[in-house]
């Protein structure tokens, strides 16, 4: 039997409501403040997972799953951007470590879990380079999972971890925040759709990210230039590579398809693991 959700789980939703499509990442920030106080973690992070054409005969473990949007950490001072850096080409790898191999084994499901619970090995997890690189030197206890399926493509996922010797995460907390986040996956979509990731053919450079929100205001182009500090000639640059990007014709198509959120389909998209 299902207990009702806490009015805290409400209050996010309406939140996340009010701040719309045009600031997303503020809203991931106000999520991700939110969940970490829940579940008493000390960071918590998020990524956009696609799904990308991959040759059968060649050996992928994540079959054609890889990250397609930066790591949106909270607390920074975890990590370093050359940590980050160095450590994307491991993440993307097709030999990746467990939890990789766990995630993308259960990928089409909304689902959860947690390094304690037994789902895989964490001392065999303690071998690998991502954990050199990401877990050891901050000192993580347990991490958990939360990722939701937004098409057959493509993915949101949140990680939140605690980082004191021992600690490990509240159940009824921790179901708390699985809640939350899986009641709000017009959320899980508009975060893709702001990284360029689910529905279009290829991921948003940062200068396009930025403008996404803009374009969806329904304001002038010379108004949205003027407030970047861009010309009008580069802003419409940025906006026609976007639209094409997203396979459609212009802004007015990009919007309906925004808020239609219709699904990634394989032949849309143009990269694959082979690259």
């Amino acid at each position: 039997m299902h207990t009702p959700l806490d009015d805290d789980v409400y209050r996010l939703w309406d939140d996340l409501a009010d701040h719309g499509t045009q600031d997303m990442q503020a809203a991931l920030a106000l999520c991700l403040r939110a969940l970490c106080d829940w579940t008493v973690s000390q960071n918590g992070y998020w990524m956009g997972l696609v799904r990308l054409p991959h040759k059968a005969q060649r050996p992928d473990l994540l079959k054609g799953w890889r990250i397609g949007a930066s790591v949106e950490m909270l607390r920074t001072e975890f990590t370093t951007p050359e940590r980050i850096q160095h450590g994307t080409p491991i993440m993307q790898t097709p030999t990746a470590d467990a939890a990789a191999q766990m995630i993308v084994a259960t990928s089409g499901t909304f689902r959860s879990f947690s390094m304690c619970t037994g789902m895989f090995d964490p001392t065999a997890h303690e071998q690998t380079q991502h954990y050199s690189l990401f877990d050891h030197q901050p000192n993580i206890s347990t991490r958990t999972w939360i990722v939701s399926p937004v098409n057959a493509h493509a993915e949101s996922a949140f990680m939140f971890d605690t980082c004191i010797n021992g600690k490990i995460f509240d159940a009824a907390l921790m179901q708390q925040a699985v809640e939350a986040l899986r009641g709000i996956k017009w959320f899980h979509r508009q975060l893709l759709c702001g990284h360029g990731l689910g529905l279009c053919a290829e991921p948003l450079s940062p200068a396009e990210q930025r403008l996404v929100p803009e374009l969806l205001n329904g304001d002038r182009e010379k108004v949205i230039a003027n407030h970047l500090g861009l010309t009008e000639a580069t802003l419409h640059q940025y906006a026609t590579s976007i639209y094409r990007k997203f396979g459609v014709h212009g802004r007015t198509e990009f919007m309906s398809l925004w808020l239609r959120g219709a699904a990634l389909t394989p032949h849309s998209r143009r990269i694959t693991t082979d690259q």
